[in-house]
């Protein structure tokens, strides 16, 4: 049995005005602090702060929140505790990470949900658009549903 299944993988997601960076790492299991809340060794915390000096980064805690993915759906409703720097991280339970939002067990059901709606009002309006006599032209339509459409649907779905 592989020691890597039983690891959970730790996002700490930094919230940019020009980008979006995430520091994605296994760790250790958790260690409870309370009932629902765990908490990283030094160690591990430790690894990421010499990642970041290296590469001459600063972590804005401000717009930094932490998440756990993982299998273990005993630990599902569980919090982080992240501290950084002397300062603890908050933690969000479904992060969005360049427009696509991610839960605990990475399913993908509530970014599904959301592109569901936006796509049905984008199909909606296309259907308006190509059944009226008066509208644009088979090309302007393909170039239209394409744009709006389809170029929605393809963004974060499978290769």
């Amino acid at each position: 049995m592989s020691t890597n299944i039983l690891k959970t993988s730790v996002c700490i997601f930094s919230k940019k005005v020009a980008n979006t960076t995430a520091f994605t790492f296994q760790c250790t299991p958790f260690y409870p602090m309370k009932k629902g809340q765990f908490h990283f060794s030094y160690k591990d915390m430790a690894t990421v702060g010499e990642y970041l000096q290296t590469w001459k980064l600063k972590l804005s805690t401000t717009k930094t929140v932490s998440a756990a993915f993982h299998l273990n759906n005993k630990e599902a409703k569980s919090e982080l505790k992240v501290n950084f720097n002397n300062e603890t991280l908050p933690f969000c339970s479904e992060p969005k990470y360049l427009g696509v939002t991610l839960d605990k067990l990475l399913t993908y059901r509530r970014h599904l949900k959301s592109l569901r709606k936006k796509l049905t009002s984008r199909v909606a309006l296309m259907r308006r658009l190509a059944g009226s006599g008066w509208g644009p032209g088979a090309t302007t339509l393909r170039t239209a549903t394409l744009a709006l459409v389809h170029s929605t649907a393809e963004y974060c779905a499978p290769v």
